[in-house]
């Protein structure tokens, strides 16, 4: 009778590189906080086991973490440059970039509050002073309604990213869709099903 085949489990990787099955979880996961040198000797055996991970496995891990419950975390700021505090919640696109934020960040157990930093009578002195005693550490800008735009606050204390190409100064970890790239995928693809002339 053939002998049953018996899949490499993260704790028989663990076992073997003399680490924590956690250890094993973070280097798949590529996770910074684990040293490389320990990541690369665990990626080494994973190989050389011929580990593949379960995908009902992964797809359930997935399933629970989206929805499970987070606890409050803490508040985020949408950080505005509009010549009014509302300017930014007119039209279509920055109130559904509000909203999906929004969204994300609750569920994620953080509140997303809008901060209107164009405001003439607060100093960039001032505005970072409020922020951070609200314990407000994590900042969104919105596009800036004029580009080129160059905005002020004490930066280093906190964790930043842009939407857009609007602010040039500082330089931010930013969020931006790509138009020419997502055209010319789109081409691709239709030519991969055999279409030619594409209008």
């Amino acid at each position: 009778m053939a002998r049953a085949f018996r899949k490499v489990t993260q704790k028989d990787i663990a076992r073997k590189a003399g680490v924590s099955q956690v250890s094993v979880s973070l280097a798949l996961r590529n996770d910074p906080s684990l040293p490389q040198a320990t990541k690369e000797r665990i990626l080494k055996i994973v190989e050389d086991m011929g580990y593949r991970p379960d995908p009902m496995l992964q797809s359930l891990t997935a399933y629970r973490i989206q929805n499970q419950e987070h606890q409050f975390q803490g508040t985020l700021a949408w950080v505005t440059n509009h010549d009014d505090p509302q300017g930014w919640n007119e039209g279509d696109l920055y109130p559904a970039y509000f909203r999906g934020a929004s969204q994300q960040a609750e569920k994620l157990g953080y509140k997303l509050e809008p901060f209107w930093l164009a405001d003439p009578d607060l100093s960039s002195k001032r505005a970072s002073s409020i922020l951070y005693s609200r314990n407000i550490q994590g900042l969104i800008i919105n596009p800036s309604p004029a580009n080129q735009s160059e905005l002020q606050l004490d930066w280093n204390q906190f964790s930043v990213v842009s939407l857009g190409y609007t602010t040039v100064k500082p330089k931010f970890h930013l969020v931006a869709p790509r138009h020419f790239g997502g055209v010319t995928q789109c081409f691709e693809k239709l030519q991969s099903y055999g279409y030619q002339r594409i209008g």
